[in-house]
């Protein structure tokens, strides 16, 4: 494989729509029979390019997904999908931007061009005093 070129600082470059600051809250459930099931939740600091899907976007998602309001995200983040492993249950990973949460749908790792791609639907408005989760 030929050596490609850093794009990353494109993701940082705000003539281009990057460097918007966004936070990620990542939650996981450890599930257990004999107790009530414990829940982990992490907010993450990060940024990158976020736009409104486009058309060919939408192609890229499942159908009924192509009708809600869906934002593209590219950034140096690893964004996680729902799984589960040795008991513990990963939820996907939401999104806080503009003042909604969106919830993280498909993720395409870029490795060799230094960037992750996610796709995140609207879940719902946040305000400033919401701590639900």
């Amino acid at each position: 494989m030929p050596n490609l070129p850093d794009v990353t600082f494109l993701l940082d470059d705000p003539d281009l729509g990057g460097g918007v600051a966004f936070t990620v809250i990542r939650q996981s459930r450890i599930l257990s029979l004999v107790s009530d099931v414990s829940v982990t939740t992490e907010s993450i600091q990060a940024t990158g390019n976020i736009q409104p899907a486009q058309p060919e976007d939408l192609q890229q998602l499942p159908e009924e997904q192509r009708h809600e309001t869906v934002i593209v995200i590219r950034s140096t983040f690893n964004f996680r999908l729902a799984s589960e492993e040795n008991g513990v249950q990963y939820l996907p990973d939401e999104v806080e931007y503009n003042g909604n949460r969106w919830k993280v749908t498909r993720v395409d790792q870029w490795a060799a061009w230094g960037f992750t791609t996610a796709w995140a639907t609207l879940r719902r408005e946040v305000t400033v005093s919401d701590n639900s989760g």
